[in-house]
């Protein structure tokens, strides 16, 4: 059985929780109200459970049906893991900010990972560990990243501004 298949009854209290994650935009405008694209943001974002949902969603939305294991690196990683392995309903692995060690969770070599940063700048570290203790990199994405980065779901430029990235 998937999540999808499960209905709430219409007494459940949870029932008129919102079920998706909403437009990007919206997201992007609440993430700039908290100020979440700095590097000391994570607990600013993660901590609020409606924004942490409609980005898990959104991070689940990109990771490939081949992928057996998430790993996600950077501060918060195991919270970002936590309601991505919800999301998408594989197990997770974090790895610490710097992507240098396990911090959560356990990897087997041979495993296809989605990996999952922060910030986009730890794809490369993260990469790194991945093929250095077995695991097969078949999809990568951040949350966010600059002007140039591919696969992060927002945008921060210079002045702290965050806009829909390019996933």
């Amino acid at each position: 059985m998937d999540a999808a298949s499960v209905q709430r009854k219409s007494t459940d209290p949870l029932a008129a929780l919102p079920q998706g994650p909403g437009s990007a935009l919206e997201l992007a405008q609440d993430l700039a109200a908290l100020g979440a694209g700095g590097r000391d943001a994570a607990g600013r974002w993660m901590s609020r459970p409606a924004v942490m949902r409609r980005i898990a969603l959104l991070l689940a939305e990109g990771v490939p049906a081949r992928a057996t294991r998430v790993v996600v690196a950077g501060d918060g990683a195991e919270a970002l893991g936590t309601g991505l392995s919800l999301a998408a309903g594989l197990p997770f692995a974090a790895l610490s900010g710097d992507a240098t060690g396990l911090t959560f969770g356990e990897v087997h070599a041979g495993e296809d990972a989605s990996l999952v940063a922060v910030h986009h700048d730890s794809l490369a570290g993260l990469r790194a560990w991945c093929d250095a203790h077995g695991l097969t990199a078949v999809h990568h994405q951040s949350v966010f990243g600059g002007s140039d980065a591919t696969g992060a779901l927002f945008v921060v430029d210079a002045g702290g501004s965050i806009r829909e990235g390019s996933t």
